[in-house]
């Protein structure tokens, strides 16, 4: 009644924009926290499962252990260890490679022989994974094959994505198959020098194993 109306100016377009981006990011944290903490778990629980393993083979299979080892590792030499290596990391599979690892060690090879072989052959299929990658998505067929992709690891597309390199480092460390880093890399065309740098760092993970 005889009051002064105010006139309210409409949000700007750059404070509209600052909240959507505010809001994307709060998503993205809310999304990675989860992520973070399963994949600690898995880090844990591999580990744990690994360590308790070894030691009860040790304590009460050690020389069947160390016999059937060393008869596998005359079979295979180092030259089948490097390519088991690479076609796990070099493929989209859920293996691991970590048994072969043990197998080795207790097959009476050096550790540090070992670890440069597993090394190798992973940092190969790293390079090898870009390269996949990259003809992926010349030939046209990136479409299902990255649908797939996502489909099995949902969060590693979407890490590489909002990372690059970043994202394949971490991939590495995590228990996930290589192979989805590193195609997925190849497909974005993440930077050569950074991603020459990330493939390094699946060796702690083969070192601590």
């Amino acid at each position: 009644t005889g009051g002064v109306a105010k006139h309210v100016d409409p949000p700007s377009e750059a404070a509209s924009s600052f909240s959507d981006t505010a809001t994307f990011s709060t998503d993205g944290a809310v999304r990675e926290a989860p992520l973070w903490r399963k994949a600690g778990l898995k880090i844990l629980c591999s580990i744990t499962c690994f360590v308790a393993a070894t030691l009860t083979l040790e304590h009460f299979a050690e020389e069947p252990v160390a016999k059937v080892s060393r008869q596998v590792m005359e079979k295979i030499g180092l030259l089948g260890l490097f390519a088991v290596v690479l076609l796990a990391d070099g493929l989209p599979q859920p293996f691991t490679y970590v048994p072969l690892i043990f197998i080795a060690v207790q097959g009476a090879v050096p550790k540090p022989i070992v670890f440069a072989v597993c090394a190798a052959a992973s940092y190969s299929a790293a390079l090898c994974g870009y390269a996949v990658g990259a003809c992926i998505r010349r030939r046209g067929c990136a479409v299902s094959v990255f649908t797939w992709l996502q489909e099995s690891h949902p969060h590693v597309p979407e890490m590489l994505e909002r990372k690059g390199a970043t994202g394949v480092a971490l991939a590495a460390l995590l228990p996930v198959p290589l192979a989805l880093a590193t195609w997925t890399a190849g497909s974005f065309r993440v930077n050569i020098w950074r991603f020459l740098l990330a493939g390094l760092c699946r060796c702690p993970k083969i070192l601590l194993f």
